[in-house]
């Protein structure tokens, strides 16, 4: 039971990365089938090749074995990814190509079968010329694009900590 899990858990990830088997395997130093071996459930990684797994993951080994039930915030983002792609008039495969992903994983991305990373997430947005908080909450496209914030919608603590920010800039900019 647990090797298939594990298998999964290894797939799942994977995917969410946007990366081959092949192309994991190769970057982690082992054969060109390894992590396809391990997603099969024929073999299961060493402590020390399970550590490189999870450093190429981006994870730590405590948050492979994580459970998060995220399929509902996934279909979402996901359909938002639909959407503006088709707004931009991107076939799947050509928004995987500007994103350095596969075919494969735009098209789950936007089923909601796997999340995103944060990695993946910001070059969807520069691809699909949106912010993050538009993709991630369906907060107004256009946020955060500039860079600016708007002053009018922060609280009052908010406000003063801006205005802390923005003097000691002003004051090492005059020190110069």
């Amino acid at each position: 039971m647990f090797e298939d899990d594990f298998s999964r858990r290894m797939s799942q990830l994977r995917e969410r990365k946007g990366v081959s088997a092949r192309d994991m395997s190769l970057s982690i130093g082992q054969n060109a089938g390894y992590i396809n071996s391990i997603e099969n459930g024929k073999s299961m990684p060493s402590m020390p090749a399970f550590l490189s797994i999870c450093d190429y993951l981006g994870i730590s080994p405590e948050e492979f074995f994580m459970r998060k039930k995220n399929n509902e915030l996934n279909a979402q983002i996901g359909k938002r990814i639909a959407v503006i792609r088709r707004e931009k008039d991107f076939r799947q495969d050509v928004l995987a190509k500007k994103v350095g992903v596969t075919t494969q994983y735009i098209s789950n991305l936007e089923r909601g079968i796997v999340g995103v990373s944060t990695e993946t997430l910001m070059k969807l947005c520069e691809a699909l010329e949106v912010s993050a908080d538009y993709v991630l909450f369906g907060a107004d496209k256009e946020a955060g694009k500039s860079g600016r914030i708007e002053l009018g919608k922060l609280s009052q603590n908010e406000l003063s900590k801006v205005s802390d920010a923005l003097n000691i800039l002003l004051s090492n900019g005059q020190t110069a």
